[in-house]
């Protein structure tokens, strides 16, 4: 259901990029934030699910978490081509950013610079989920490959929706594809975001102004047609002769002047990964949270302390467990009203050298010579779950790589609005002409999460 760059994930490698002297300074308007609180309902909602809850309680079955891995295996596809369009059309800065010198900082990478290092850590970060996926549900004997014989070659897709022109003349037998009723209607929706993440040239009007279509027949009851005489038809005719005769020089068709790009024109793009991605951090670390409520729970009924929080519980805590909302972009005590910051101290948590290190699993538990006492042994799904994957998509290495594409999106529109003098008429502009163009699209993309998780 939600971006694939959730996880594995592993602490990554401390650089001086990565550890913080102080941290960032908050802008006086976060979009991120702005998104969050407009839009909370969806959120909780797409976050927030039966499903999850059944996770957390060890309860789904099999063929249940089957599917729904499944499905979001074929989103990790999605989320590739749709990163590979979006990094087709970033412009990277030409300026070399200057030097560092004696006891000052170095000059930050630009916004696009850091978005394109995110967007590339996040493709090898899929990759190693995908076989991750493979291999886990190999080891606990889950079934995600959802692929059937075509019932005919004439017309054959990928799981992509990609024409295959090569199988068309294949026999049937030998060609696979997905049956639509296999798949969860937010993967339909989510992959139709992500087709359409750059979004098409507007066009600008005539130069000469609107064009309204009026209807050349002004006649009326009162007032009728009237005939034209001789004069006026052979003037007519003369007129349409000099058209005729003049050379035609509308057969190549004209260009249709568009809109110069948008500021921020990978905003829309930028914008769907980080929605995605924190929907799917909030609801894996929401389902932790409950875990942990339930292991404690259960750990207190057995120690006879039945009502009691044990305060020894196995479980790590979930990302979000400290946060009363999903964690926003910037975590900090700074006044609302502080000035919006610069570019150095907003992009001073960025690190666009993150090494995440290959997943490692952890051993399978120990099924087969029949020992129950080994964590998630007696899950529906044998632990797959609780031992493989919550801890991956509830880590707080994968809330950092999250919050560090919203810093990189607040930075940027905090330097947009600042250029445009912070406050006043011509910064309220760019800031509602910058919401016309996400909030639809948020919403719509919390909407296709929401409906990403299967019934239970």
């Amino acid at each position: 259901m939600a971006g694939p760059t959730r996880g594995p994930f592993e602490p990554p490698v401390p650089t001086p990029q990565t550890e913080l002297k102080q941290p960032p300074k908050r802008p006086k308007w976060c979009l991120t934030e702005h998104l969050l609180t407009t839009y909370g309902y969806e959120f909780q909602t797409a976050t927030q699910h039966p499903f999850l809850e059944a996770a957390a309680k060890g309860e789904l079955p099999k063929d249940v978490l089957s599917r729904w891995l499944a499905n979001d295996r074929l989103y990790i596809h999605s989320y590739i081509r749709a990163a590979g369009k979006l990094l087709s059309t970033i412009d990277l800065p030409q300026k070399i950013p200057a030097p560092k010198q004696d006891g000052s900082e170095p000059e930050p990478e630009q916004w696009e610079t850091q978005l394109v290092d995110w967007l590339i850590e996040a493709l090898g970060a899929v990759r190693r989920e995908e076989r991750m996926f493979i291999e886990v549900a190999e080891r606990y004997g889950l079934k995600i490959d959802l692929t059937s014989p075509a019932a005919t070659a004439k017309s054959v897709t990928t799981s992509t929706s990609t024409s295959v022109e090569h199988h068309l003349h294949a026999p049937a037998a030998n060609v696979l594809t997905i049956p639509d009723d296999q798949k969860l209607p937010g993967l339909l929706q989510i992959s139709e975001l992500f087709s359409t993440i750059i979004p098409a040239p507007i066009p600008i009007a005539p130069a000469r102004g609107l064009v309204v279509a009026v209807s050349a027949d002004k006649s009326s009851p009162d007032n009728p047609p009237s005939t034209p005489d001789a004069d006026q038809t052979a003037k007519a005719s003369e007129s349409e002769k000099d058209k005729q005769s003049q050379p035609d020089d509308k057969d190549e068709p004209e260009e249709q002047p568009v809109h110069p790009p948008p500021a921020l024109p990978w905003l829309e793009g930028a914008l769907t990964f980080y929605g995605t991605e924190l929907a799917y951090l909030a609801a894996w670390s929401y389902a932790k949270s409950l875990q942990n409520k339930y292991s404690a729970g259960a750990a207190s009924r057995s120690a006879g302390t039945q009502g009691q929080e044990s305060s020894s519980s196995n479980s790590a805590p979930g990302a979000l467990d400290n946060y009363t909302t999903p964690p926003h972009t910037f975590t900090t005590t700074t006044p609302v009203t502080s000035p919006a910051p610069s570019r150095e101290a907003l992009s001073s948590f960025s690190s666009p050298h993150v090494s995440i290190q290959p997943f490692q699993p952890p051993p399978p538990p120990n099924s087969a010579s029949g020992d129950r006492s080994a964590p998630g042994t007696q899950d529906a799904d044998g632990g797959a779950l609780r031992n493989e994957f919550i801890p991956n998509w509830s880590s707080v290495e994968f809330a950092l790589f999250v919050n560090r594409l919203g810093r990189i999106i607040d930075g940027a529109v905090s330097e947009l609005l600042e250029a445009a003098g912070g406050e006043g008429p011509v910064a309220n502009a760019a800031k509602g002409a910058i919401l016309r163009r996400v909030e639809g699209r948020w919403k719509s993309l919390m909407v296709a999460e929401a409906s990403f998780w299967p019934e239970v």
